[in-house]
């Protein structure tokens, strides 16, 4: 607070937040990268922000929330003033009162869907019992949909399952989708390619070096985690992208440049590289 002493926990102590300080950090956060389980997509401040949507939930007066929403607006902008890349308007900040802002602010965590993290990081197990789950209920003559976003054939968890569901002998069908680099590219109100250009769909999760070779234009797939390294490797080449990111939803962001492109950025986001 202003007098140097540590504020209280809970929402009551940002009220007389005064001053972050970074000196204690440890420096092997740097070595470190995290990814956090989010199931929400509330920002941190505003009418859906953590205090106006969760607080009643614990009881907090429509005073109250008013009073907690403008803490945490001054705790953003105080974060901000020592972390200007600091953005309460990412997917999830507002998770957890707020934590999911700290995440990523203080961390550079990458908030994900709970699902696509467990199944990323546990392989092909998860994608077998979720199938055995399915089938539990398919065997019972019911029907299931399994909603994704995006087409669900390109880099989609859900195609794992299908096939598992498949070679059980179940009848299976895909319905198809935008494609996420579509979209954005329909946001940017500009064509991916055309005449005999090439079009190179890239995951970021497996190195760019080789890919940002390849002629024509780039899609790197799933970009969020891997923002810093991508924003090197193009500044090293004097290569010029676009992010886009959370194409579609209430939180969509388009980086025009490759200056421009933060250091962290959501889950759902790519970048497109076109030739000059």
């Amino acid at each position: 607070n202003k007098d140097g002493r540590q504020v209280a926990y809970g929402a009551y102590g940002l009220k007389e937040l005064a001053v972050i300080k970074k000196e204690n950090i440890m420096p092997e956060l740097k070595e470190c990268s995290f990814k956090v389980a989010c199931d929400v997509t509330n920002p941190l401040c505003g009418e859906n922000g953590c205090s106006a949507v969760f607080a009643p939930q614990k009881g907090a007066t429509p005073e109250m929330v008013k009073q907690m929403d403008r803490w945490m607006e001054d705790y953003q902008a105080l974060v901000k003033r020592t972390m200007p890349s600091a953005d309460g308007n990412i997917p999830g900040s507002g998770a957890g009162g707020g934590i999911g802002f700290a995440f990523v602010t203080f961390l550079n965590a990458s908030l994900e869907p709970g699902v696509q993290l467990i199944l990323n990081e546990t392989g092909i197990t998860s994608h077998i019992k979720a199938a055995d789950k399915i089938a539990a209920v398919l065997v019972k003559g019911h029907d299931i949909a399994f909603l994704t976003l995006g087409d669900p054939s390109i880099y989609s968890t859900y195609i794992y399952i299908h096939n598992k569901i498949k070679s059980m002998g179940y009848q299976t069908e895909i319905i198809s989708g935008v494609p996420s680099f579509c979209a954005a590219s329909a946001l940017l109100d500009e064509g991916l390619v055309a005449g005999s250009s090439e079009l190179h769909i890239i995951p970021s999760s497996y190195g760019i070096d080789k890919a940002l070779e390849l002629p024509g234009t780039k899609v790197l797939m799933k970009a969020g985690r891997k923002l810093p390294v991508i924003k090197e490797k193009l500044q090293q080449n004097n290569i010029s992208a676009v992010l886009v990111e959370n194409c579609g939803m209430v939180n969509e962001h388009i980086y025009n440049c490759t200056g421009n492109i933060p250091e962290s950025a959501g889950y759902y986001s790519l970048v497109i590289i076109k030739e000059e």
